[in-house]
């Protein structure tokens, strides 16, 4: 973390970027008007709340459950492996980290692929693979094949990841509120890491640890049902104007 700290001092401008350029422009163009004023991050939570499109509102909604998913399935993964898997706690705490190279490997052709198709498919895409990777995992009850079944889903949550902010972001009004709306992001995605094992961890109490990794793809398959209600508030035409 030190040396990331280092590399990004040393290294990033983000006042040289297009999209802080265009913020800085359009904050100059809007200073002329003798009304203008900053937006606040209330009024932005507020007029997205607000807003009858209910779009931004549900990627907010989409990250807070998947991130509950993904963070369950990291933090729990010590017990589920000592309880379902017959591990030492040593052992079980090493069953993420090949998950976690297969999720930076995953990160460019994510990418990619999102480019190519959309990002919201590539969002809904990336979370069902997750899901069906946690299902699988329920059926597949060793140490090997549990690693495998991670490293599948931390791919497929590759793709949710690298672009939900970006989605949120293509959703802005004004490139001005791009920072409001990258800390709703962190909100909502660290909310859900607060919630989600809690979550979790009250269904194990019902289903039992054997079934850990289904309840995590129930969680998981929720926040791809509201992706899907979001590709189809896109799809839908706008209102036509008043004459």
């Amino acid at each position: 973390m030190l040396v990331s700290i280092l590399v990004l001092a040393a290294t990033v401008r983000d006042s040289r970027s297009p999209g802080y350029q265009a913020a800085l422009a359009e904050s100059s163009q809007e200073a002329k008007d003798a009304d203008h004023r900053d937006p606040r991050v209330r009024d932005t939570f507020l007029e997205i709340i607000r807003d009858t499109d209910r779009s931004r509102l549900l990627v907010l909604a989409a990250i807070l459950l998947f991130g509950g998913a993904w963070a369950a399935s990291r933090s729990l993964m010590t017990p589920y492996g000592m309880e379902s898997l017959d591990m030492s706690r040593g052992a079980a705490g090493g069953l993420t980290l090949p998950g976690g190279i297969a999720f930076i490997l995953a990160a460019y052709p994510a990418a990619v692929l999102a480019e190519r198709y959309g990002r919201l498919r590539g969002m809904a895409g990336g979370m069902s693979v997750f899901a069906a990777a946690m299902l699988l995992g329920t059926l597949v009850l060793t140490p090997a094949g549990t690693v495998v079944i991670l490293c599948i889903g931390a791919a497929g949550a590759t793709c949710f990841l690298v672009n939900a902010v970006v989605v949120l972001w293509n959703l802005a009004p004004s490139a001005r509120v791009f920072g409001t709306y990258a800390g709703l992001y962190t909100v909502a995605w660290a909310g859900g890491g607060f919630l989600g094992p809690a979550l979790v961890g009250a269904m194990v109490d019902v289903t039992g640890w054997p079934l850990m990794l289904m309840d995590i793809a129930v969680v998981a398959a929720l926040a791809v049902a509201v992706v899907v209600r979001i590709t189809v508030l896109q799809r839908r035409p706008a209102p036509a104007l008043a004459q």
